[in-house]
């Protein structure tokens, strides 16, 4: 099992990254083009009420399935990438208790939620939908068992692998949703048990199939727990604080906007949000390329040489996400129609706000070989913080505007605090003659 490491991590860094990077991109996007054709036929089929009813147990679900992650997706693919190299096999003992960790948890946080089903349908007003809640919440297993293999394939940089498991999900949910309508057997319950829980059952399945020798998801020893779990959930704790407060603030906007503005307004910037969302595959594929080579990097020459060309390839996406913006305008005219034309310049400048924080990806990327999460928190708490503030402020006064310059200077100042604190951090570390931090 090889991967670039030591000396050799940078050889042919760049070719190799625009190699993955377009893979994985590739496959998100065919990903999302399956994915809005399977919305339409169920918003079609379900009708607005069991649609929306649909909607808000999604929505309900991702919330969950982040809060029960503790971080531990990215400390896992961190701690197997540092030790794949040198230690392959630490890297599969830690792979292994990253598995039953992570899963582990979301079995024990279902045990809970069965207790409080009633309650939780009633807060979520979908009383009398307990199945299709129960349901939603089972998907989180099917879920976490799939990305839990995503996240091994990641750590072993096996991107080809990965793209086939999302390609091959995105097609299984399409073809189910295809027969399910056509036989007229798609509601609420089968949406969310077959479109849900048995695609990512599915996925998982094919996924342990892909996994190589000597990978196993077979139990760990006593011994590798106490050994391992201690460091994956002492990293990943702050990656789910840092995580959580992310998902807060791609939220807080639409809140701040819908508080001050007009149901057309609201409506308006709402798209504008929700299409600028997906521009951020861009982003999300940056990391997932460049996380596994991060977390192997060691002393400072190789940070260095990092920096230098995770910036180049940040610059030229963030570029490529600039060239769209004189697209905005005769494209949202002639997808939704001129009722949706203040959406355009909304759309213009959230663009900008992608590409900055495209750009300063690989900066923040630091904190996983310096073994500080902390300071990625303490960004996106400052985000929260600058977004509410200038929001409550600036929305009165110039409308979504407002919100759209909050939020731009919310990115500006969270990733300053935390790339400003990870250089100083990174000038001060004293590595070994085995490019290991001494502190470690």
């Amino acid at each position: 099992m090889e991967l670039p490491g030591g000396a050799t991590l940078l050889e042919g860094w760049a070719a190799s990254v625009s190699r993955d990077y377009a893979l994985v991109l590739g496959s998100g996007l065919g990903r999302m083009g399956l994915g809005l054709v399977t919305s339409v036929i169920v918003a079609r089929v379900l009708g607005p009420a069991d649609y929306g009813a649909f909607v808000i147990l999604s929505a309900v679900v991702a919330v969950s399935h982040g809060l029960v992650d503790l971080g531990l997706s990215d400390a896992g693919v961190r701690k197997i990438s540092a030790y794949l190299e040198h230690q392959p096999g630490t890297a599969v003992s830690i792979g292994q208790v990253f598995f039953w960790i992570r899963n582990g948890v979301v079995v024990a946080f279902l045990g809970v939620v069965a207790f409080l089903l009633t309650p939780l349908a009633q807060l979520f007003n979908l009383d009398g939908r307990e199945v299709a809640l129960a349901l939603a919440f089972l998907g989180i297993l099917g879920t976490t068992l799939s990305g839990s293999v995503n996240a091994i394939l990641q750590a072993a940089r096996r991107f080809g692998r990965i793209s086939f498991l999302v390609l091959t999900n995105g097609l299984l949910t399409l073809v189910l949703a295809v027969i399910l309508g056509v036989s007229h057997r798609l509601t609420l319950e089968s949406a969310l048990l077959g479109l849900g829980l048995a695609t990512s059952l599915t996925t998982f399945a094919v996924g342990a199939k892909l996994l190589l020798r000597p990978w196993t998801i077979l139990p760990p020893t006593g011994d590798e727990l106490r050994q391992y779990a201690p460091a994956l959930l002492r990293f990943g704790r702050w990656l789910w604080i840092g995580n959580f407060l992310a998902v807060i603030a791609s939220r807080l906007d639409i809140l701040l906007v819908q508080q001050w503005s007009t149901p057309s307004v609201v409506g308006a910037y709402a798209l504008a949000a929700s299409l600028t969302s997906k521009a951020d595959i861009l982003n999300s594929t940056l990391i997932t390329v460049l996380l596994p080579s991060v977390s192997a990097l060691k002393g400072q020459q190789q940070l260095r040489s990092f920096l230098r060309r995770g910036l180049v390839s940040g610059s030229v996406i963030s570029l490529g996400l600039i060239a769209l913006i004189p697209l905005a305008g005769p494209l949202i005219l002639a997808f939704y129609g001129p009722e949706y034309s203040a959406t355009v310049e909304f759309v213009r400048w959230l663009l900008v706000i992608v590409a900055f924080d495209v750009m300063v990806a690989p900066l923040l990327l630091l904190a996983y070989p310096l073994d500080k999460p902390q300071l990625l928190a303490q960004g996106d708490g400052l985000r929260i913080a600058v977004l509410l503030i200038l929001g409550v402020v600036l929305i009165p006064l110039i409308g979504p505007t407002g919100v759209i310059l909050a939020k731009l200077c919310a990115s500006v100042s969270g990733a300053s605090l935390s790339i400003f604190r990870l250089y100083r951090l990174s000038a001060g570390v004293q590595w070994t003659t085995t490019g290991e931090k001494e502190d470690d």
